[in-house]
This record gives C-alpha cells, sequence and structure tokens, in this order.
C-alpha cells in the first residue's frame, strides 16, 4: 500500500476546505433568507415594529444573494466531484486549478 506523501495530503486537504467553506457560504445565505421570510411574516401579522417597505434594503440585497448562489453552486457540485475522484484514485489524477477560473472566489 502506498502512503500519501505530503503534496497529496494538502492538496486534498485544501480541495475539502474549499468544498466546506462553500457549503458554509451557502447555508448562511439560506438562513438570510429564511430569517428575512420570517419577519416579513410577523410583519404582515403586526407582531413586529418592522414595516416591509423598511425591509426593502435588505431584502434587495437578498435578493442579489440567490443569483450569486445559483451562480456557484454548479461549480461547487464540481469541486465536490473533483475531490471524490482525485481521493478515489489517490492522486493519480490532476486535480483541477478552481481558483485560475475567472470570477470564482474561494
Amino acid at each position: 500500500m502506498l502512503s500519501k506523501i505530503p503534496e497529496q495530503i494538502m492538496k486534498d486537504w485544501l480541495a475539502k476546505k474549499q468544498a466546506d467553506k462553500f457549503r458554509h457560504d451557502i447555508e448562511i445565505m439560506n438562513n438570510d433568507i429564511r430569517y428575512t421570510e420570517a419577519m416579513i411574516d410577523k410583519s404582515r401579522r403586526g407582531e413586529t415594529a418592522w414595516k416591509p417597505e423598511e425591509m426593502y434594503p435588505f431584502l434587495e440585497d437578498l435578493n442579489n444573494r440567490p443569483l450569486k448562489r445559483t451562480n456557484e453552486l454548479p461549480k461547487i457540485k464540481e469541486l465536490e466531484r473533483a475531490v471524490q475522484q482525485y481521493l478515489r484514485y489517490g492522486g493519480a489524477i490532476p486535480f483541477p486549478d478552481f481558483r485560475a477560473e475567472r470570477g470564482f472566489r474561494c
């Protein structure tokens, strides 16, 4: 059995860290959206002092986030697939450099 060289271990760790970071970012965005929707519902029922029109700037920001999220989601799935393949084949296949792509935030 071949043991992994330090370079492979570092690549595996970095790939997993990137995938975990993107999952965390998406979870935060989803929580923000759920929280805002709950506040709007409370406002409509009169359970809070917030008025829907006071939340528009915040809602506008949230409307832009799903667009960003849907643009990043395919790359997250691609990254997860690449990590699984890389780990399955023990580093025999080259790992893609996602940071080299334009517009991709790591």
